[in-house]
């Protein structure tokens, strides 16, 4: 089953950051800002603008899209398009080690939630490879990468520093990253991404654009606070009495594709 469009595309945007905090279970940060995507929504595509705030602790990332919109369309056709958006406050928590993702709705009390895979233990091999010093423990490497890789038909990834700048008030290292891998008999991901990395707090992101394919969904965000203190854990555990739905429409809303 697939995930709302406008969600995962922001997801996808989001979670670079939450692996900065994974290396220490207490780490984290908050941070508020906008979201601009372009999605499709009962077949036709559209811009999308809203205020969104995310949280990251360990391997634990919250994200809450605040507010959703179609800027620059007619008020009448706008309040039209935004019947078929989520509204009220949608919260998302993706539990990196165990590859699930939590959605609610604040507004309708209820939750959904989309299972993963768990993040499986390095290979013994790998493990050991790690600790060989020279060039035999870079052939140990080399074979647990060939093992891994083993399932894909294509499988090309890069990540490159883009200079140097100010962005959103902070000096950045702009980072672009591309994926692309296909599995036998599965179908193709194109991810690209322009990260902004704050230099003066701990290299947060506070810029992130990129596309995602199949589906051509692309979307931008930006930071305009980041607070370095992680969130309390219980900020991304379901709030208490709220219902486990049997569909996500239930949480995103009965018109919402999903």
């Amino acid at each position: 089953m697939k995930r709302i469009p406008a969600l995962a595309c922001a997801l996808f945007l989001l979670l670079p950051a939450a692996a900065q905090a994974a290396q220490d279970p207490n780490a984290g940060f908050t941070a508020h800002g906008t979201l601009v995507a372009q999605v499709a929504v009962a077949g036709t595509r559209i811009n999308l603008g809203g205020d969104i705030a995310m949280m990251s602790r360990g391997n634990m990332l919250r994200f809450d899209l605040l507010r959703l919109s179609v800027p620059g369309t007619e008020p009448t056709l706008n309040a039209l398009i935004t019947q078929f958006l989520p509204q009220g406050g949608i919260t998302a928590v993706v539990d990196e080690s165990q590859g699930s993702t939590t959605v609610w709705s604040d507004a309708r009390r209820k939750f959904y939630v989309f299972p993963g895979k768990p993040a499986s233990a390095p290979p013994a091999a790998a493990s050991l490879g790690g600790g060989i010093p020279g060039a035999a423990g870079s052939i140990v490497q080399m074979l647990e990468t060939g093992r891994a890789l083993r399932d894909f038909t294509t499988f090309n990834e890069s990540i490159a520093i883009r200079g140097r700048g100010t962005v959103n008030g902070h000096p950045s290292t702009n980072v672009h990253v591309a994926y692309r891998a296909q599995k036998r008999g599965g179908a193709l991901s194109d991810i690209t991404a322009d990260l902004s990395l704050a230099e003066d707090v701990q290299y947060l992101p506070v810029r992130i654009s990129g596309s995602l394919k199949p589906g051509n969904y692309t979307g931008r965000l930006d930071f305009t606070s980041i607070n370095t203190m992680a969130p309390d854990a219980s900020a991304f555990s379901i709030p208490s009495g709220y219902a486990q739905a049997a569909d996500p429409s239930e949480v995103f809303g009965a018109g919402i594709p999903h």
